[in-house]
């Protein structure tokens, strides 16, 4: 984290930790690395060492391992400390991966302002995690890397968002799992989440610490290549699947252990293992495995980060307009008309005696920073003695953003068939209540590339 803070020029990151709920408890607290070590039946020591002897590899060391800190953050004291060390940094976010974020970890990024993120692979889940309070949540689908549930993304995110619906407006949405490319962000987004997180396009990058001999596993790995299993946490994660996770689904394999000691059962044997196939072990890159989601078959090329993510924007950029082109157009304009009909049909509210295409008046739907609460404000303002509400921004009326009764009509029929073109002028002729808003820049025209560099304020 040091060396992010020296390198990123002050911009904005987070940290994704894994801190479990469920074991936060009392008993857990109070456990030994030794008191730990012993509820790992024999027979899963015996199982893990076999699998490697069948690969070639001593394990004679296989389970010297250094007691301090051993397993401390799957328990609040030493989860605290890893969050001491988190705060102690510039952060903007602070994830936790598996379950509901306890309460201390909560508190802790409230006081510190840093929003909470929770990942989640559930309906119900996601809704617990609102309840508590999260900032953000990342919907993760079934073909994520990692810990994952059993609903694919494109079923999950939609559920979800139906789930939270006005109840947690607040909530922002990050679509997850196997989300390698921007054409399945774009995806995402138009289900409706409000970006898209991703993990496992990461691993084969350039700059990823990932072994070299898994990386060149993954490059070479088609999407059937992934397996969910228990055998690496004790919960269900994604991962590659090599002779390691085939072996853990064999007749033969006891049943993984419950988080954390399947990790304590499986990490000594994975580190060593890739230890030695980074050194060119054949038994060894055989059983080499990590976890990477379904999206790995779309991971065929080692290139830079930077690369990935211009990439990701070309690629979002493509399938929106894609997307746009499923949709009819009409353009609204008073100037450039010709270049502007080889796209789509042109309305313009030009004059019917104006010979030049200079015409500055307005355009309807000119706006972009229109009020979401636009319609609303004018419906409140319009009462039984009016004939109807126009916006007034608090320097003056905007004569385009009215809400008008219906039996108006007839007096607007009369108004052009007497040559009349202006709005402001017709509108003199009826009684109208006025919609106040403060913000006069959210209602400013966008009718040059000049107005686009308007100052907000």
């Amino acid at each position: 984290m040091n060396w992010i803070d020296e390198h990123i020029d002050g911009k904005s990151y987070g940290v994704d930790l894994i801190v479990p709920n469920s074991i936060d408890s009392k008993e857990s607290s109070n456990l030994s690395p030794e008191d730990i070590e012993a509820r790992i039946p024999p027979e899963h020591k015996a199982y893990v060492e076999s699998i490697l002897a069948q690969a070639g590899i001593d394990t004679r060391d296989l389970w010297q391992r250094p007691k301090a800190g051993y397993g401390d953050n799957m328990r609040e004291t030493g989860a605290n400390a890893i969050l001491d060390v988190a705060f102690s940094h510039p952060i903007k976010m602070i994830v936790n991966a598996l379950g509901v974020p306890p309460l201390f970890m909560m508190q802790r990024a409230k006081q510190a302002g840093v929003a909470v993120g929770a990942l989640t692979g559930a309906k119900e889940h996601a809704i617990k995690h609102c309840e508590s309070g999260v900032d953000v949540l990342i919907v993760s689908g079934t073909e994520a890397g990692g810990h994952c549930g059993e609903v694919s993304t494109l079923v999950l995110v939609p559920e979800v968002l139906d789930a939270i619906g006005d109840k947690f407006p607040d909530v922002a949405v990050l679509a997850a799992g196997g989300i390698v490319t921007g054409k399945q962000m774009a995806a995402c987004m138009a289900m409706g989440a409000h970006g898209a997180w991703c993990g496992s396009v990461w691993l084969t990058t350039s700059e990823a610490e990932t072994n070299p001999a898994v990386k060149e596993k993954m490059l070479s790995a088609n999407s059937r290549q992934t397996v969910r299993s228990k055998s690496r946490t004790g919960k269900y994660t994604r991962q590659l699947r090599s002779q390691w996770t085939d072996a853990w689904q064999s007749e033969d394999a006891p049943p993984p252990l419950p988080m954390p000691l399947q990790s304590l059962v499986s990490e000594p044997a994975l580190r060593k293992i890739d230890k030695l196939a980074e050194s060119g072990d054949a038994g060894a890159r055989n059983l080499a495995t990590y976890w990477v989601g379904q999206g790995v078959g779309l991971m065929n090329t080692s290139v830079s980060a930077r690369t990935v993510v211009y990439d990701f924007m070309e690629d979002y950029a493509a399938a929106v307009e894609r997307l746009g082109n499923t949709m009819p157009k009409l353009i609204s304009a008073n100037r450039n008309l010709d270049t502007y009909r080889q796209w789509a049909p042109v309305v313009t509210d030009l004059p019917v005696t104006a010979e030049a295409e200079d015409y500055q008046g307005p355009l309807v739907g000119d706006t972009p920073a229109l009020p979401m609460n636009w319609c609303d404000v004018l419906m409140q303002s319009v009462d039984g003695h009016v004939d109807g509400a126009v916006v007034h921004d608090g320097e003056r009326q905007q004569h385009l953003h009215l809400l008008l009764k219906c039996d108006v009509e007839k007096d607007l029929e009369r108004f052009l068939a007497a040559g009349g073109y202006q709005v402001y002028k017709w509108l003199q002729t009826m009684q109208l209540s006025t919609a106040r808003f403060a913000d006069r820049m959210a209602f400013r025209n966008m009718n040059s590339p000049t107005d686009l560099d308007y100052p907000a304020a």
